[in-house]
């Protein structure tokens, strides 16, 4: 245990020196102008909002979340941005349950506490989106995209989601075979795959209002998809949602899939707002192995960044949100590269470029 505290302690000061070299590079914040930032250690937004959202045991986290919002506090004058705030939801007390569901029934029994956690999550982020705030979430396994996306939606119906991931996270807690709720936000979102959340304990606010939160199948892209269930590519296919696999990418390249996604996306509305939603298990293991989910034949250290560097240029990325980054689930070179990495995307969505 004490050894475990000291390597906490030795990374998260590691990162808070790295992050230390953002003030001195040049950044491109044209897609900011004006903004205010909200670091939700779980969000970001136009003043960056840094919300940060833990399930699984104190969750997985972007190699110490708080050292990237206090660093994001004191150098977001020099991105651009006239206000920075970071704000921390705190982890529920019995996340450990959350770990390894064992069955779909279980998703009754923590989703008391799953869902608490996910509309508080969803109450702030629409909050600080009517404050004309651009919101960036740092989780926190792939669940509080519920929370997220709920939050979102009720703010910004017509959102389009990139879902950057090497899981669909499509399934419904009737379909799971683990009963694993960090693969079901977006079913949770889609009317076609859970029609009625009133009805699953802990969810039931999803269902509250004159007009609850969904989002369209057509409004959601997949990229980086390459360990998908049976039913999950069934409801993909029955949907028709547009997806791109690591073999898409392979074939066309990332630049032509990325412009595919956001032409997808915007095609109708060039004003419409993205939210880019990215899981660390969608890049490479070689690359990013402390995550909880990981899978080989995943995106390359640039292909990562290219994702996030090509929605922020496109204009239109109004929200986002990193998950799935765990320094405990690998050792120290392991963890530090993850966490350098998560901190890397972090910076390129705040507008980072390299010229």
């Amino acid at each position: 245990m004490l050894r475990s505290v000291a390597r906490k302690t030795a990374l998260a000061g590691e990162l808070r020196s790295s992050v230390s070299h953002l003030g001195q590079a040049e950044l491109n914040s044209s897609s900011f102008t004006s903004r205010d930032v909200d670091i939700l250690e779980k969000l970001l937004s136009e003043e960056v909002r840094i919300i940060g959202r833990g399930f699984r045991n104190e969750a997985t986290e972007i190699g110490k979340r708080q050292a990237i919002g206090d660093d994001c506090d004191r150098k977001g004058g020099g991105m651009g941005y006239s206000n920075v705030h970071t704000q921390h939801i705190p982890s529920l007390e019995s996340e450990n349950l959350y770990r390894h569901v064992a069955s779909p029934k279980t998703v009754s029994v923590i989703g008391l506490e799953v869902g608490a956690g996910t509309k508080a999550l969803a109450d702030l982020v629409e909050s600080r989106l009517k404050l004309g705030r651009f919101p960036l979430i740092l989780g926190g396994d792939h669940s509080i995209g519920i929370g997220s996306l709920a939050g979102i939606l009720r703010a910004r119906p017509n959102t389009g989601v990139i879902w950057v991931d090497a899981h669909a996270d499509l399934n419904t807690p009737s379909s799971s075979d683990s009963g694993n709720m960090h693969g079901m936000p977006l079913a949770f979102m889609m009317k076609e795959l859970v029609p009625d959340r009133s009805v699953i304990p802990g969810f039931e606010w999803l269902e509250k209002g004159t007009s609850p939160p969904r989002l369209s199948p057509d409004s959601l892209v997949y990229v980086g998809l390459r360990d998908i269930d049976k039913a999950e590519r069934q409801f993909i296919r029955k949907l028709g949602i547009k997806t791109f696999t690591m073999y898409d990418i392979d074939h066309l390249g990332i630049g032509r899939v990325m412009d595919l996604a956001l032409e997808h996306l915007l095609k109708h509305d060039f004003d419409r707002p993205i939210h880019l939603s990215y899981d660390i298990d969608a890049v490479d293991p070689m690359h990013a192995p402390a995550t909880g989910t990981a899978v080989r034949g995943g995106l390359t250290w640039r292909e990562a960044h290219f994702v996030a560097e090509h929605v922020v240029q496109s204009g239109a990325l109004a929200s986002a949100e990193i998950v799935e980054v765990n320094a405990e689930l690998s050792d120290g070179r392991g963890a530090s590269a993850t966490v350098e990495l998560g901190h890397q995307l972090v910076n390129a969505l705040l507008g980072e470029a390299m010229l």
